[in-house]
């Protein structure tokens, strides 16, 4: 079971958008109880889910309403039974998806998978990359809490940082040159600034509304 993880944020880089990127969510705590007691509450929920009953249930409760609806003497009464029935359905529906109560107030168990703790580290070497640390490495390591319980940590190496030392603007069109540069103060990319492929993006939607703008 995956008890927890932690990721290791660098000076200048958001933990909670690190923390974002894990592929498996570990089991959460209730009240700072044991992991195993909202796993507790789902499986004794899905001891007595019995999703056939609910399926049958739904049958029966169509094959009701629809009698009713086709003896309704108006169209006033036709539509609230209508309404009715697919109300009536859709909460049936919802408790075949999603469990009875107990398994909406609990959880399935987290199971430890290596793959995707792979996963995870290849996610955050991207979101490190495209925030300017071309060179960065990420590392996890597992702890064994227990027989059954896991515990994951990545560590990372960030590296240096890309700065943006120049800028050049290749436009042929000396129009468009110029309004680019009446508004240069207002560019999003900047110099001596670390590379951020989040500032690029934007920086190309800015200018393509200031050029439509200007016609």
């Amino acid at each position: 079971m995956l008890y927890k993880q932690h990721v290791e944020t660098p000076k200048g880089l958001s933990s909670s958008a690190l923390s974002d990127l894990y592929v498996q969510e570990a089991n959460k705590k209730f009240l700072g109880l044991p992991v195993h007691t909202l796993v507790t509450l789902y499986y004794l929920g899905k001891a007595s889910f019995k999703p056939e009953k609910i399926e049958k249930k739904i049958a029966t409760t169509e094959t009701k309403f629809k009698e009713k609806i086709v003896h309704a003497k108006s169209e006033k009464k036709e539509a609230k039974l209508q309404y009715r029935m697919q109300q009536k359905v859709a909460n049936l529906r919802d408790k075949l998806e999603n469990g009875n109560l107990l398994m909406k107030w609990g959880e399935p168990v987290s199971v430890y998978d290596s793959a995707k703790i792979e996963q995870t580290v290849e996610r955050i070497s991207d979101y490190l990359f495209n925030k300017g640390y071309f060179n960065n490495r990420v590392f996890a390591t597992t702890t064994d809490l227990t027989s059954k319980l896991k515990v994951i940590r990545y560590r990372i190496q960030e590296g240096r940082p890309y700065i943006l030392d120049t800028i050049l603007y290749a436009v042929p069109d000396s129009g468009i040159y110029e309004i680019l540069m009446r508004n240069k103060t207002r560019s999003l990319v900047k110099i001596n600034e670390r590379y951020d492929q989040s500032n690029f993006s934007n920086e190309r939607e800015r200018i393509d509304l200031l050029l439509k703008e200007n016609g």
